[in-house]
């Protein structure tokens, strides 16, 4: 086999690598920064253990106000249990705490996917605290409503 200079090496210049225009240098190094860019954030991301543990407390918040909605539930349950309604609407309130429990939980394993893998993952949630604070807002509406209403005594045992 013959010498043949730069075309072996793959220099640029050469007959198989043609000469890059100055903007096409440009441009291909603005893609390497980016890359780097991205691969550096995705490395920051994984590991640093504030992130994670970060993660966990907002599922820890969402289970902690989800027991609280819960409470409201189990208030009107105890306070007006004698009536079908409040009864409905304590039972209605537990039922939606527990689905947020779980949603809490779901919410938890795919941002925890999303940050040990280094992809780009659910992290923004839009509709989640919006529905949630609106269903606290009609569940201590509701209590208050009836509290007012019925106005129940305090039941003493005699034992």
């Amino acid at each position: 086999a013959e010498y043949m200079g730069d075309v072996e090496q793959g220099i640029p210049g050469s007959p198989q690598q043609p000469m890059l225009s100055l903007a096409e240098l440009k441009d291909r190094a603005r893609d390497a920064k980016l890359r780097d860019k991205e691969q550096k954030k995705m490395v920051l991301r994984y590991s640093e253990p504030k992130t994670l543990f970060s993660n966990e407390r907002t599922m820890l918040s969402w289970l902690n106000a989800s027991l609280k909605l819960g409470g409201i539930g189990t208030a009107l349950i105890t306070f007006f249990a004698h009536e079908w309604v409040p009864l409905l609407l304590g039972t209605g309130l537990w039922t939606i705490a527990m689905a947020y429990m779980i949603y809490a939980g779901v919410r938890y394993r795919q941002r925890a996917r999303a940050l040990v893998t280094g992809t780009q993952g659910p992290f923004l949630d839009l509709y989640g605290p919006v529905s949630f604070v609106t269903c606290i807002c009609v569940a201590i509406a509701t209590y208050v409503v009836f509290f007012l209403a019925y106005s129940p005594k305090a039941k003493v045992s005699n034992s």
